[in-house]
């Protein structure tokens, strides 16, 4: 019984000891340790035997702290003594921002365990900020409420960089806009190349006080001498800022800057106007140092002394000399209803001058304009002249014989036109042009003819649609419709878009003959009705 005992335990002791030797072997190891913030480093874990890839999973270290980059593969096979062996390594590039102690933990790979390892990160130079560097500034330091600040990044990269993110700054009660486009250039430093890139933001602050701005981050992979991967991740330097309060005494439309620039002017500019003839008054306002977000609008009065139709605003932001203007750009037509000296509006804005910290008025003055009263032929006859004691004058009486005589004649004219409509109508028709009063009588359309000779294209669109109100019609309503697109539209100022008033002329011409045709056919029959 006691040899079984023993045969039992060793026996036992054999199959334990095959089966510990049969299971995964996993290690763990560092590149170096202890490691530089900032400064990649690799780890390495390898097993004696064959595993697939995703038997070892790196993203449990990014819960440590660590920045964690890009993951190799690798199996090596070897046979010793007749015995085939294969093990799997995985390479992981890491890198720690902050200077600690930290803890790689155990991974449990196959059916194998590595052990932890305790990684210190000292302060230090980063290797990667002599390849890769980050600076970012503020314009100011001191703003108000409302008052925007601009935050510049500027880049400098001397090697190749992969997958690269610009993360943008961040701050408690504020909002950063992206200005302008990305400025990308060649510099040399210290005998170095680099290429830069610099991207900019206006800081808007909507809270009082002191703050501090989280830096810009840049991450993506480059890659070092011996062609590995490595993660990049530089941040720049947090910055602080005081933001003030509405000061007491501030205007109710709150807007802070630097300077306002107002600017007036009259296209065409010339000494007199004509009453019913268009002109164009663009006004432009500057504001240093806010956004489009902020422009005020531009409100004016022009009475019944003028016709005004206003185009849409057109605004953008200014860069000169480093310093951000919002631009507002006012334009209209602008059409005298009646002559003598009349006043274009003036109009007036209230800002705060944060540079002198206080309140300031720009104003653009009125202008004096001359309109010259309208010059329109008229058909209407003379009044009759009434005498002081009421009785008929000589000349009443000549007047109302007249009156009688060329109603007899005209009388007469119709009867013979009637018969002879009814003997001969084709030649009636053929008889009749656009010479009629109707198409070429009337004061809007010939004040309409005018205008596109003169190459006037507001007054044109003025005067065809005087000329529709009274008689309307629907394919010139159509060539109005193009018209008006054309002349305000936001897109227009180009000269190739501006409208061929001798083509638009001949064809308003051509669609009044066909209506006056089409009237005419389908009038004449009436007068001849079959028995």
């Amino acid at each position: 019984m006691r040899v079984f005992g023993l045969f039992l335990a060793f026996f036992l002791a054999v199959v334990f000891s095959h089966l510990a030797h049969a299971a995964t072997e996993v290690t763990a190891s560092v590149s170096h340790n202890p490691v530089a913030e900032g400064q990649p480093f690799t780890l390495n874990i390898e097993a004696n035997s064959n595993l697939p890839a995703n038997a070892f999973d790196p993203q449990l270290l990014l819960r440590q702290g660590f920045v964690v980059g890009n993951t190799s593969t690798g199996r090596r096979q070897s046979t010793i003594n007749g015995v085939s062996t294969t093990s799997t390594t995985w390479t992981t590039t890491l890198m720690a921002r902050t200077a600690g102690d930290y803890t790689i933990p155990a991974f449990e790979v196959g059916d194998g365990r590595t052990k932890a390892i305790q990684l210190r990160v000292k302060q230090g130079e980063v290797q990667q900020q002599q390849e890769i560097r980050l600076e970012s500034s503020l314009d100011r330091r001191t703003v108000y409420i409302g008052q925007p600040a601009v935050y510049s990044t500027k880049v400098w990269v001397a090697s190749n960089l992969e997958q690269a993110n610009i993360i943008p700054p961040s701050m408690l009660g504020a909002s950063f806009e992206t200005l302008g486009e990305d400025q990308q250039e060649m510099e040399v430093v210290d005998g170095k190349r680099y290429r830069t890139l610099t991207r900019r933001w206006l800081l808007t602050a909507e809270q009082a006080g002191s703050f501090n701005i989280s830096g810009t981050r840049l991450s993506g992979i480059t890659s070092d001498r011996y062609g590995r991967s490595l993660p990049v991740d530089v941040v720049a330097d947090t910055l602080a800022i005081e933001v003030k309060p509405i000061p007491d005494g501030a205007m109710l439309n709150w807007l802070p800057s630097t300077d306002v620039f107002l600017n007036d002017e009259l296209q065409p500019e010339q000494s007199r106007y004509q009453q019913g003839e268009a002109f164009t008054r663009r006004i432009t306002l500057n504001i240093a140092g806010i956004t489009e977000e902020q422009l005020p609008e531009i409100a004016l009065d022009y009475g019944d002394d003028f016709r005004v139709y206003p185009e849409p605003y057109q605004d953008k932001t200014v860069v000169q000399d480093g310093i951000v203007f919002a631009q507002r750009v006012l334009s209209a037509a602008i059409i005298p209803s009646r002559s003598g000296e009349l006043t274009l509006p003036g109009w007036q804005l209230d800002w705060w001058n944060v540079e002198q910290d206080e309140a300031m008025l720009a104003e653009l003055p009125s202008k004096q304009i001359e309109v010259d009263a309208s010059r329109v032929n008229t058909l209407a006859l003379p009044e009759p002249a009434i005498s002081p004691s009421g009785n008929t004058t000589a000349a009443q009486r000549q007047h109302s014989w007249l009156t009688w005589l060329f109603g007899l004649a005209w009388l007469t004219t119709a009867l013979l036109w009637l018969w002879h409509s009814r003997r001969a109508p084709k030649q009636v028709v053929e008889s009749e042009d656009e010479t009629s009063p109707s198409l070429n009588h009337s004061p809007a359309w010939q004040a309409f003819e005018k205008a596109c000779q003169r190459n006037n294209a507001h007054q044109a669109e003025y005067q065809l649609r005087r000329y529709l109100q009274a008689e309307p019609n629907q394919e010139l309503e159509a060539v109005l419709g193009e018209l008006s697109q054309q002349l305000w539209s936001p897109l227009k100022g180009d000269v190739s878009d501006k409208p061929d008033l001798l083509a638009l002329l001949q064809r308003c011409q051509q669609v009044r003959k066909q209506t006056a045709a089409t009237s005419k056919t389908q009038a004449l029959p009436s007068l001849n009705p079959p028995h």
